[in-house]
């Protein structure tokens, strides 16, 4: 440790502790001024060399002392708890500087918004929706666009002088993939009516669990409608008729839980593929059937309305297809049979349907003939016997056909004795259909089946339409059974539908 202190004036050695020289007086400045005269600079030592004991290390104060000018800022490091030392030049707040640009950023959108974005918008409102481009393509006389060349000479552009048209799938839809989503909601119609009119049967589709949707091939003429999928059935009645193009909106007097079809409304064009699902006459599930639209704005006649704005296709299909639904590649009806006087397939768009299911009203043509009649078809499904699925097609064809005569002579002579008058008066206006043998013998059969039939002529308080579950028992009479009793099988013999 040095024992002396040496003067920078005069280089003359002071104990330590002095406060002045005692050779020449000098003492440091108390402001950190440098002396007047500065000894010759010293060359630092080597780095690592100390220099002559007694001296103070180059550019370091005496040990225990403050270097000179004492109150020089001192810049660089912080002081307590991060503040800067004092005598530390201010520095710009950079969080303020940030919150004050994104309130600068924010009043510029602000006004962006209220003079050019909020303005154009209401311009687009009070101006309504755009009209549809009814042809994308360039006219044939159009010139072509031109646009600068390198030189700043013009070329004709390449690129069209508007949109091209939307191109449709190469490819139909695969309509078979789309039979398990769909099959829930098509219903085969079974009704009873003017037999020069509609067939009386056909196919509709669910919009709603209440509201299905028929063609005027089916029901024109139709005094009773019910509605099946099989194991249900259901009573309909008419709620809208649009004749110009078809279309008859029936209400379900009970709901049917099946899949409810959105209706989509695209523009038909020739050459488009058809996929259409639908119950044929003698079937009980719906059916595929493809073909392909040959002809737009077609029209026929139906029960002698002309019915416009059609579609046509050369396929000739079963009467049941009527009022089946045409389907789009996701499973939506974009349209619906309506078969003409020859059973070929034409197509009801899909934007009349979306509007007759908003009409209330309307009536059906040639309604009020004196002897309704139903489908000409009676199937009869389960297993029976030879002779007994003969007399049961006998019995039950008579009726629906109103041959009530064949019908009558089924019965045995017991009941025979009863009189036809009143066999026929009482079976006048029905129509039996899914009709099932579940089991028979030569004596006996248990038979389900559906009857509708005028207000007024079927088991009273049934309305139109009922459900029977019978216990047949049968006789033998000239080698041929005949029905001799017709009992309930368990519960009551009828229910209404």
């Amino acid at each position: 440790m040095p024992e002396h202190l040496i003067c920078p004036r005069c280089g003359a050695s002071n104990p330590l502790g002095s406060a002045s020289c005692a050779n020449c007086g000098w003492a440091p400045d108390p402001l950190g001024q440098p002396p007047a005269q500065q000894p010759p600079a010293q060359q630092p030592p080597t780095y690592g060399q100390q220099q002559p004991y007694g001296q103070p290390q180059y550019g370091q104060p005496q040990y225990g002392q403050q270097p000179y000018a004492p109150g020089r800022p001192r810049y660089g490091p912080a002081g307590p708890y991060g503040a800067a030392e004092a005598g530390e030049p201010n520095r710009p707040n950079r969080k303020l500087l940030l919150i004050l640009g994104a309130v600068a950023l924010g009043l510029v959108l602000v006004v962006v918004l209220a003079v050019v974005v909020i303005p154009t918008a209401l311009r687009r409102i009070n101006a309504g929706p755009a009209a549809p481009a009814t042809n994308l393509a360039p006219a044939p006389t159009a010139q072509p666009t031109a646009q600068p060349t390198a030189h700043g000479s013009e070329q004709p552009s390449s690129a069209p002088a508007s949109s091209p048209p939307s191109v449709k799938p190469s490819a139909p839809p695969d309509y078979r993939k789309l039979g398990p989503q769909v099959s829930s909601g098509i219903l085969k119609i079974v009704a009873s009516g003017c037999p020069d009119a509609g067939s009386r049967v056909g196919s509709a589709f669910l919009i709603n669990t209440n509201t299905a949707v028929a063609s005027l091939s089916s029901l024109a003429g139709a005094t009773v409608i019910a509605l099946t999928d099989g194991d249900r059935t259901v009573r309909a009645t008419v709620s809208a008729v649009d004749r110009a193009h078809g279309i008859i909106v029936l209400r379900l007097h009970s709901p049917l839980s099946g899949h409810v079809f959105t209706v989509d409304t695209p523009t038909l064009e020739t050459g488009d593929p058809v996929g259409t699902y639908g119950v044929t006459v003698k079937g009980h599930r719906p059916t595929l059937t493809e073909t392909k639209i040959t002809e737009t704005d077609a029209e026929t006649r139906i029960a002698g309305l002309t019915v416009t704005g059609l579609a046509a296709t050369r396929e000739s299909v079963d009467a049941g297809l009527s009022g089946a639904p045409t389907l789009s590649a996701d499973g939506h009806a974009n349209g619906m049979v309506l078969l003409d006087p020859s059973n070929t397939v034409m197509i009801i768009p899909g934007r009349a349907i979306a509007a007759a299911v908003r009409k209330h009203g309307g009536s059906l043509p040639a309604n009020g003939c004196s002897r309704p009649l139903g489908p000409s078809a009676t199937m009869i499904n389960g297993s029976a016997g030879q002779r007994v699925h003969a007399m049961l097609q006998r019995y039950f064809s008579g009726i629906n056909s109103g041959d009530y005569p064949s019908a009558f002579s089924q019965l045995s002579r017991r009941l025979q004795a009863g009189g036809f008058q009143g066999y026929r008066d009482g079976w006048a206006t029905s129509y039996d259909f899914n009709i099932v043998v579940h089991r028979a013998t030569a004596t006996s059969a248990h038979v389900t089946f559906d009857s509708i039939f005028e207000k007024g002529k079927g088991p009273k308080g049934s309305g139109t339409c009922a459900r029977w579950d019978i216990d047949y028992q049968f006789v033998i009479e000239g080698g041929s059974p005949a029905i001799d009793r017709a009992n309930p099988h368990s519960g009551p013999i009828w229910r209404k539908c």
